[in-house]
Formats: structure tokens, C-alpha cells, sequence
């Protein structure tokens, strides 16, 4: 899970990588329905997650337990309140106007930091 998150971090730290109100979008900015497509260009904190576990497990359908996992403790970086679906509660912080990217960054790798 810390690896996952870490790669997160790093896929959303790219110049133009870091989006908000979507999983993910593609050059257009159109919303892509999987973080994992091969179009998409930018990601939001929860989306990146996503694209990161995909790179790592790929289409191994057995490991359904790191995306939740890594979502869950970030969501917990994020707020210890609001929605119970972790995404949710990441998206409150992500898609705020007020939220940069380096305060997304920055709670990834503190996600990562704190895991196992």
C-alpha cells in the first residue's frame, strides 16, 4: 500500500497531471470512467490511486484489497469526519477551490509515510 501511494503522489506531482471533480480526464479534459485508461492525462488524489494500484497489480482480479486500503488511509490523512465512502471524503479536500495540488501531494506521501 505504501508504494501504491507513493506512486500516486508522484503521478499527480507532473506538471499538468493534478485535476479535481474527476477520477480522471483525457487531453480534452473530457472525464474518463477509469482512473486506469490509457487516455487519460490528469487524475484527481482518489483517481491517481487508482492508475497507481492498476500499475502495480494490473488485471490480477485476486488483490482486492489495496486500492480500498490505500484510499482509507488517506481519506483518513485527509478528515476524520464527512462521508463514510473514503473517496468522498478525499474528494471534499481534492475538488475544494481553495485545495493546491502540493496539499494533495503532500497528504499521499504522508498516507504513505503512516502505512505499513
Amino acid at each position: 500500500m505504501k508504494d501504491i501511494l507513493r506512486r500516486a503522489a508522484e503521478i499527480i506531482l507532473e506538471p499538468n497531471a493534478w485535476t479535481k471533480g474527476e477520477y480522471a480526464r483525457d487531453s480534452e479534459g473530457e472525464p474518463l470512467w477509469s482512473a486506469a485508461d490509457a487516455r487519460a492525462c490528469t487524475w484527481c488524489a482518489a483517481g491517481a490511486i487508482y492508475k497507481a494500484h492498476h500499475e502495480f497489480i494490473g488485471e490480477d482480479l485476486t488483490d482486492t484489497d489495496s486500492w480500498p486500503l490505500a484510499l482509507t488511509k488517506l481519506a483518513n490523512i485527509v478528515s476524520d469526519s464527512g462521508p463514510r465512502h473514503p473517496a468522498n471524503r478525499i474528494a471534499l479536500l481534492n475538488d475544494d477551490p481553495e485545495t493546491e495540488k502540493e496539499t494533495m501531494v503532500f497528504a499521499l506521501l504522508l498516507a504513505a509515510e503512516v502505512s505499513r
